[in-house]
């Protein structure tokens, strides 16, 4: 690749060559001897028009290696913001380079998968230089990549088998004008002798530059983080007196030093904040309990703001700590018992062709249908998370039309609802369930309810015991995403934190008609990541696929009050098959068959 240079340069001498050669040979062709004049200017024209036909070759070269200098230099541009848990061939490219500096990227891996080593060895070249190490390939990051491939690019000359060394040159009598090049493996102890060093050169800041006028430009920050009702909020604002670009910066989010959520500034559903003034508040999702919140606004300095020392904030907060009370004690009524066994059910549903993606709220319990005759309702409180107290969301009536005509075996009536709740009879229990919505629509923490009976005399009976269901964070899938080199995908998700016991994975491989494989897959409790190879029917490199996973366990028997764990799929992703040959299998000959020339033999085969 880098020899292409090192090919101009000696075309360059090869014409230099030429042009030089017709005039000397002119020069002493026109004192030899005279009786042989006309012959020997003939041989000179036939030579000088031979000389500049090669001319106009080699310039052809040189315009095809130059061509080729601009793609090879075009190769070598990082373009694509990266961060962990991509994949692909920017990333491959971004480890290929990393993988050149043993003090940032010693494991040296090339994998094409962003994961944690490849995110250190992107904190260490930004710290090296002077970059903020946040460990994801931002627009200073790429801009400090393209320089130092780009110095490789110009100052390699050897062809693609001559392994390079980074070092720190030092020019003679002028140690202040040390800068980093890129040399020939071979020429290392040369260098190193002169005095040179491996590795890049340790940058020296320059005195900041005169002081400019900061009156027209924007100027984000981060005004507040702080707990709202129970739930995550970040107040960010534009404290400047321009208004900010809509298509630039990003948002990033630390819970406990790990990054949880990224935000493109572009698309908020609250652009006030681009104004001066302008004001925007998010609730990014958190777990119940103390926690340590880091925000940084324009992380990667996209936006030229009048301030960049502003816009990070740390606090440490408490969210959700509030347990799970139990309900009010108090009875009225003294002619029904309250419903009993309060147990809570994971629901989730969707449309065609996944049917899963959105998720509700349940709870079962006991109630004899004996006492139906004398109950006027059913009544449903609960509790979200960070709240204080349970409040009234649903009341059932006419329960009689549940239970007469009775259900069949394994069937349920149903009917009843009360806004987005509704119930169903199902002669051995009876459930209250909610509406089904995606996971934006539920916040990380605990929901708790408990149900009451209310009378023909309108006395309200003491409450049940108290079921619960606590919403963890999303699952996201790492892999597979994008195009697959194998028909046997591996599929890979993170495990949220915080299931009391070890939970299931439920996956689903599905294309735009209907399912193609579903899988439930235990997991460990402690583990961060989970991984399956795909194993279902053979998939069609022709067609997109999509993977759906979603996490799932309870609490341990015996656990008060009984609670469910979700993990909520936070996105499905797509991918497909690369094309492969088709391929045959021979059954016959199978070694050992005498083959006579002139005769006629049979092959047979499978596939294809």
């Amino acid at each position: 690749m880098f020899g292409i240079i090192k090919d101009i340069m000696n075309f360059s001498k090869f014409l230099l060559l030429i042009i030089f050669v017709p005039a000397v040979v002119f020069a002493e062709s026109a004192g030899n001897v005279p009786s042989n004049t006309a012959l020997n200017t003939s041989e000179l024209r036939a030579l000088i028009e031979q000389l500049q036909e090669q001319v106009l070759l080699f310039k052809v070269r040189v315009a095809e290696l130059e061509g080729e200098l601009l793609a090879v230099k075009e190769e070598l541009k990082f373009q694509k913001t990266l961060q962990k848990g991509l994949s692909g061939g920017e990333v491959k490219k971004l480890q290929e380079f990393l993988k050149n500096f043993p003090d940032v990227y010693p494991e040296g891996l090339v994998t094409g998968f962003f994961g944690e080593l490849t995110e250190k060895a992107v904190k260490k070249f930004q710290k090296k230089h002077e970059i903020e190490n946040v460990g994801v390939v931002g627009p200073k990051t790429l801009k400090k990549l393209n320089e130092i491939a780009a110095k490789a690019g110009e100052q390699s000359g050897g062809g693609e088998g001559d392994q390079k060394i980074v070092v720190c040159h030092v020019p003679p009598g002028n140690p202040l004008a040390k800068h980093t090049i890129v040399i020939s493996k071979s020429a290392l102890d040369t260098h190193i002798a002169h005095g040179d060093t491996t590795g890049e050169c340790i940058s020296v800041p320059l005195p900041p530059p005169p002081a400019t006028s900061t009156t027209s430009l924007p100027d984000l920050t981060v005004l507040d983080i702080y707990s709202d009702s129970g739930k995550l909020s970040v107040k960010i604002s534009n404290i400047g007196l321009a208004v900010v670009p809509s298509n630039t910066g990003h948002l990033y989010i630390w819970i406990d030093d790990q990054l949880r959520w990224t935000y493109s500034l572009s698309t908020l559903a609250n652009q006030s904040f681009l104004s001066p003034g302008g004001v925007t508040v998010i609730q990014p999702q958190v777990l119940s309990g103390e926690h340590k919140i880091k925000v940084i606004i324009d992380p990667n300095n996209a936006v030229a703001e009048s301030n960049e020392n502003n816009n990070t904030l740390e606090k440490v907060l408490t969210f959700g700590t509030t347990p799970i009370s139990p309900p009010p004690t108090t009875s009225t009524s003294t002619t029904i018992l309250a419903p009993s066994t309060l147990e809570p059910v994971g629901g989730s549903g969707g449309t065609a062709p996944l049917y899963e993606g959105l998720y509700n709220l349940s709870v079962r319990f006991q109630f004899p249908t004996s006492s139906i005759a004398n109950t006027q309702a059913f009544r449903l409180y609960h509790k979200r998370p960070g709240e204080t107290g349970y409040a009234f969301v649903a009341a059932f009536m006419n329960l009689s039309s549940l239970v007469d005509p009775p259900p069949s075996a394994n069937t349920c009536n149903g009917g009843a609802r009360y806004g987005e709740w509704s119930i169903i009879y199902c002669t051995t229990f009876w459930q209250i369930s909610s509406g089904s919505y995606p996971p934006a629509s539920w916040q990380i923490g605990d929901y708790a309810f408990y149900v009451t009976a209310v009378d023909s005399s309108g006395r309200e009976t003491a409450p049940s015991s108290v079921a619960a269901e606590r919403v963890l964070e999303r699952t996201r899938i790492l892999s597979p995403i994008g195009v697959q080199a194998t028909s046997n995908p591996l599929i890979r998700w993170t495990i949220a934190p915080g299931f009391p016991t070890d939970p299931y994975a439920y996956i689903i491989i599905y294309d735009s008609a209907s399912k193609i494989w579903t899988k439930s897959v235990p997991t460990s409790k402690t583990a961060t990541e989970g991984s399956v190879t795909y194993d279902g029917p053979a998939l069609d490199p022709t067609k997109t696929y999509y993977a759906f996973v979603r996490g799932g366990s309870t609490a341990p028997i015996g656990t008060a009050p009984p609670t469910v764990y979700v993990s909520m799929h936070e996105a499905t992703t797509t991918f497909s098959l690369r094309s492969l040959p088709p391929k045959i299998t021979v059954v016959s000959p199978n070694g050992g068959e005498t083959w006579y020339l002139g005769s006629q033999q049979t092959i047979r085969w499978s596939g294809g």
